[in-house]
């Protein structure tokens, strides 16, 4: 696992997101086991009681379970990964909307973004519009 440690938010909680990631997309199937509170803190460069910290928080949230002999796994419910992944994806989508709109675009613009490049409905993300045009006049102009 890749970890990406930065020093502006609380270190535990990177280590929730960056775990919860890792679950949702199946880096850590159901049911896995997890390397040990000292090995994923020395993959990561933190504290092992930083680390305990955050596995404890996903055992909290349902996400992890420990075995006292076998360590720590990811859960085996389907719900609770679907479940994840629905909220991780709903928070991506809510910032990418919150993000086009600071850019000043509407919900329907900002979503035409996102159609196949080709479709009907979007023209092409790339393509931009007059009152795109408009907004940026100084932008190099279409043939």
């Amino acid at each position: 696992m890749d970890w990406q440690i930065t020093g502006d938010r609380p270190v535990y909680l990177q280590l929730i997101e960056q775990l919860e990631l890792a679950i949702a997309a199946g880096e850590y199937s159901p049911g896995a086991r997890l390397p040990g509170v000292r090995e994923l803190a020395a993959q990561a460069a933190v504290n092992p009681n930083t680390m305990q910290r955050a596995l404890q928080e996903l055992e909290s949230r349902g996400l992890l379970a420990s075995q006292r002999t076998a360590g720590r796994c990811v859960t085996g419910s389907g719900e609770a990964i679907a479940a994840l992944r629905g909220r991780l994806a709903a928070a991506q989508a809510a910032l990418f909307l919150e993000r086009m709109g600071q850019l000043g675009y509407s919900r329907a613009e900002s979503l035409a973004f996102l159609q196949p490049a080709g479709s009907p409905q979007a023209g092409g993300a790339g393509e931009r519009t007059a009152a795109d045009r408009a907004q940026a006049p100084n932008a190099p102009k279409e043939e």
